[in-house]
C-alpha cells in the first residue's frame, strides 16, 4: 500500500513553519511524513523549516521498502527537495552515505 497525500491545518505547525505543509500518510497512520513546502517564482519546492533538526518518515516498524515508497510518492510538482531525513530513514543504497549519532553529554555517574 502506497502512502496518500493529506492536507491539514494545525494552527501551531502552520504558524511555526509560516509556509505550506502537507503530509504523506500510510494506512491508518502506521507511518507519516510531513511535507513542508513553498512556492517561489512559480516553482514548488520542499525545504527544511527553521529549528527542525530532521524530518522524514516517522512510525513504528519502518522498513527500507516503506521509506522508499514514501520518497517515491513525493508529488511531482516539487522540482527541488532539500530536507534532512531522520537517522531511522535509509534511502536507496545505504552505502552511499552515513548518518552519525553523537552523545553530546557525559554521564554524571
Amino acid at each position: 500500500m502506497l502512502p496518500m497525500v493529506l492536507s491539514m491545518d494545525i494552527p501551531f505547525i502552520s504558524i511555526a513553519w509560516r509556509k505550506h505543509w502537507d503530509a504523506l500518510v500510510l494506512g491508518d497512520y502506521e507511518a507519516v511524513m510531513p511535507l513542508t513546502w513553498n512556492k517561489k517564482y512559480g516553482f514548488y519546492y520542499m525545504y527544511q523549516p527553521a529549528f527542525t533538526a530532521s524530518l522524514g518518515v516517522f512510525g513504528k516498524n519502518l522498513t527500507k521498502e516503506i521509506i522508499d515508497d514514501f520518497v517515491s510518492t513525493f508529488p511531482s510538482k516539487f522540482k527541488l527537495v532539500e530536507i534532512s531525513l531522520n537517522s531511522g530513514n535509509i534511502v536507496g543504497d545505504a552505502k552511499s552515505f552515513s548518518t552519525f549519532k553523537k552523545q553530546l553529554y557525559s554521564s554524571f555517574e
